[in-house]
């Protein structure tokens, strides 16, 4: 196992639709050592793989849950087709993936569930713009709660800074005060200091973005109806080329050069 690249955008987007044992069980997948050049990993593996953190029962019914957004399960191979994260993002209703990719340590997927969520948040602050950001706007952009937020920043990998701003108007009165900035107004070394949005320090350590510009393209096309194929996508297993059973459709109109414009990596091919 390695680093896994986790992308800011997918990670708010599980927080807010509660897709996170999907997640994490994705991300477990993509850095197993054992991942196809195909994107599909053995359920054995997989089973493995999640067997600190999982139960095989639990494993099957979150499995049946993100089948299709997640991954696509073979159960009669045994094996799971993962899907990509420009597929993902589709799946999931998203317009585009934003901020940087974090190189996440897999060590840090297998802790408790609230550990997960925790190295999630950390992330998430690590991908995006490094801007003070007020609690509200994190719970509007991610859901978490300004509770959950700070038993999340406990964790080693974060630093949460509190910014204050000193008041020029202290001569006002206090009530004055009240009324006009609220509950961010209070006395600190004998001045009158209004509460800023925190900024944020992580010790991650972000990740190229690779095929993320060309995969937003695509997303934009899907749902512009311009790509409205791609929505329609799904993996076809087979053995070889001459493999015309599970292939058929292929080779019809819609699909008369598949063969030439994709790659065959001998296990299957995405239509």
């Amino acid at each position: 196992m390695q680093d896994v690249r986790v992308y800011p955008s997918l990670v708010a987007t599980c927080f807010q639709k509660n897709r996170m044992p999907h997640f994490r069980i994705w991300l477990l997948a993509k850095s197993h050592y054992g991942l196809n050049p195909a994107n599909w990993l053995d359920y054995t593996l997989l089973k493995e793989a999640t067997k600190p953190i999982f139960a095989e029962r639990t494993l099957t019914n979150r499995l049946k849950e993100g089948d299709n957004v997640f991954w696509s399960w073979d159960k009669v191979n045994g094996r799971v087709y993962l899907k990509s994260p420009k597929y993902l993002a589709i799946a999931l209703g998203m317009e585009r993936l934003d901020n940087t990719p974090v190189y996440v340590p897999v060590g840090s997927l297998c802790g408790t569930f609230i550990d997960f969520n925790a190295i999630m948040y950390v992330a998430w602050h690590a991908g995006r713009e490094k801007q003070p950001i007020s609690r509200d706007t994190i719970t509007q952009l991610t859901g978490i709660s300004s509770t959950a937020q700070k038993n999340y920043e406990k964790h080693p990998c974060i630093t949460s800074k509190v910014n204050i701003q000193i008041l020029d108007d202290t001569a006002e009165c206090k009530d004055t005060l009240f009324f006009r900035y609220g509950w961010r107004i209070f006395k600190f070394k004998g001045r009158f200091v209004k509460r800023l949005p925190n900024s944020y320090v992580t010790q991650l350590v972000t990740a190229p973005k690779g095929n993320q510009r060309k995969w937003n393209k695509s997303i934009n096309l899907a749902y512009s109806g311009s790509g409205s194929k791609v929505l329609s996508r799904r993996f076809i297993y087979c053995q070889s080329k001459d493999d015309q059973n599970e292939l058929s459709y292929v080779t019809s109109t819609l699909y008369p050069n598949a063969w030439k414009q994709s790659k065959f990596v001998g296990c299957g091919i995405w239509v």
